[in-house]
Order: structure tokens, then sequence, then C-alpha cells
């Protein structure tokens, strides 16, 4: 599923790592918006006067994020085991489809023929 568009840090357009809130509810990537801040003293979305002392870590949106990082980390691990289970199980189908070819036309080198000792064996 797709992220929400709250995910992404407006100046950097990335998964923020560090979300801060503005007094104007406006969500930046920590790093992104202090480097901004050190150019302009302005928001980059409205243009009205933003210092670095308005930021605050926006903790909901960071939750967020990280819960959409485990469940996506869980989909991945459980998807990756499945598909190896299914791998495993096609191996063990094929070897055992390869097994039951060689006995089932008997022993190869002799075309199928028995050399007696097989009979005299089971005497």
């Amino acid at each position: 599923s797709p992220l929400p568009p709250y995910f992404l840090c407006p100046i950097t357009k990335c998964v923020m790592v560090d979300p801060v809130i503005d007094r104007e509810g406006n969500t930046y990537e920590r790093k992104a918006i202090l480097r901004w801040l050190d150019l302009e003293d302005v928001s980059p979305l409205s243009r009205n006067p933003l210092s670095y002392h308005d930021l605050v870590p926006n903790r909901a949106v960071r939750d967020g994020i990280e819960k959409a990082r485990r469940e996506a980390w869980f989909r991945y691990h459980k998807k990756r085991d499945e598909e190896e289970e299914e791998r495993e199980e096609r191996e063990r189908r094929e070897k055992d489809r390869k097994g039951k070819k060689k006995t089932k036309g008997g022993d190869k080198k002799s075309g199928g023929k028995s050399d007696g000792k097989d009979r005299d064996r089971d005497r």
C-alpha cells in the first residue's frame, strides 16, 4: 500500500526520519528545514516568518512512520519466508520426480533387465 503523503517531507520528498512541526501545522524533516532556515527566515510552504525556535518534534507522524516501517519489514520477511518455503517444496517435488523416474525404468545401465542377482537374493 502506498505511504500517506504526510510521511514525506515537503522539502526533500523523502520519508521523514526525524519529523518536526511548525506553528502552522506543517511537518518537515528536521535536517531539511534547518538547512532551509540557514538560508531563509520564512516557511517554504506558506512564506510566513519561521524560526528554528518554532519547530517541535512531531511524535504522531514519527510514530506512524515507525509503525509503517515495522509492518513493511514483517510483510517483506513473511513474503520472503513463504517464497523460500515454496522454492524448497518445488525442489523436493522435483527431486522426488527425478527419483521416481530412475526407479521406474529399472537399472539404466542394464536397460531395465535383471542380471538374476535380484532373483537369487530374494530366495
